[in-house]
């Protein structure tokens, strides 16, 4: 046999033995990996097979279902544990020191302010030392409200100093509503074979 001929050979080979390895031994191996790195005490299966289930959240968003007398019962959105089968309602506890915050979405202009005097400051402050680092502008404004201001349908986020994953009930470090600002509607687009307007 010719060395081309060997070399080709030699080629078809090993590319047969790198994509055996590449399609079932390596999906295992990243699996097992995943599963004990993410601290993952199942997977699902189904239409999520293989996705790893977070166990250790200290966090929750939802909308508020329910307000009662310092509790607050919350829909909430889990993601993948929620396909899992984790309880999607919780009861949050509100005490003396939970914080709550309203935090509205700035304006494209608010934004596009914000960042120009950013960039100002940042050329200003080039080359010095010592200076306090100078932070981005934050995408939304945050202020201080009481419990009265929270109704159902609010979408919130309720945040935890413990792991809240299995907990139906717990008390609440820190509650944020969330309020988005309004934007224009998407264009509709015509159905195929339609003129379009």
């Amino acid at each position: 046999m010719s060395s081309t001929k060997q070399l080709t050979t030699l080629l078809v080979i090993a590319g047969i033995i790198f994509t055996g390895f590449g399609y079932w031994v390596m999906p295992k191996i990243v699996g097992q990996t995943i599963s004990k790195s993410a601290n993952c005490p199942s997977l699902i299966t189904g239409a999520g097979a293989n996705l790893p289930v977070i166990s250790n959240i200290g966090a929750i968003n939802g909308k508020i279902k329910e307000i009662k007398d310092n509790q607050l019962v919350i829909e909430a959105f889990l993601g993948v544990a929620s396909a899992a089968g984790q309880n999607d309602e919780r009861v949050v506890n509100i005490n003396s020191e939970t914080k709550l915050y309203e935090r509205a979405q700035k304006t494209p202009e608010q934004m596009n302010q914000e960042f120009a005097d950013y960039e100002k400051s940042l050329k200003a402050n080039a080359g010095k030392t010592g200076a306090g680092a100078i932070m981005p502008p934050l995408p939304f404004n945050q202020e201080a409200i009481n419990l009265g201001e929270l109704k159902v349908g609010d979408q919130v986020m309720a945040s935890a100093d413990v792991n809240i994953f299995k907990l139906s009930e717990f008390t609440a470090k820190e509650i944020i509503k969330e309020q988005m600002i309004a934007t224009a509607p998407l264009p509709t687009t015509p159905s195929a074979g339609q003129p379009v307007k």
